[in-house]
């Protein structure tokens, strides 16, 4: 759990992509201690005083660098997310450019399990 905030994951970590991290992390590991959260762009944009139209690609982004997880949609527009606790899984941003990720893998970490 340390090396969530030790700088371990990105110590170059762009500010808005840290705001959508740390938002993640106070409503699952923080508050709530769970390992998925359901949430909207919506209340991502209003959480993090970002624009709702960049959430999308921010999210994609901490996804490609392995430090999030998505699990398919619920009602209506609602996604699941949570933080990859496996340091093993996550990828520097020139790795994630370059196509090295398994994107298959981080978008699908329960794939062949119930739910």
């Amino acid at each position: 759990m340390e090396a969530l905030y030790d700088g371990d994951i990105n110590p170059g970590m762009p500010e808005y992509e840290r705001r959508i991290y740390d938002f993640i992390v106070r409503l699952t590991l923080g508050w709530n201690d769970r390992p998925w959260v359901a949430i909207t762009n919506d209340e991502f944009a209003q959480g993090t005083k970002i624009d709702r139209r960049k959430v999308g690609q921010l999210l994609k982004s901490l996804i490609c660098k392995g430090l999030i997880v998505k699990r398919g949609k619920g009602k209506g527009t609602t996604t699941y997310y949570g933080i990859q606790k496996d340091s093993s899984k996550w990828v520097n941003s020139k790795a994630a450019k370059n196509g090295l990720a398994s994107i298959k893998a981080i978008l699908n970490p329960d794939k062949g399990s119930s739910r």
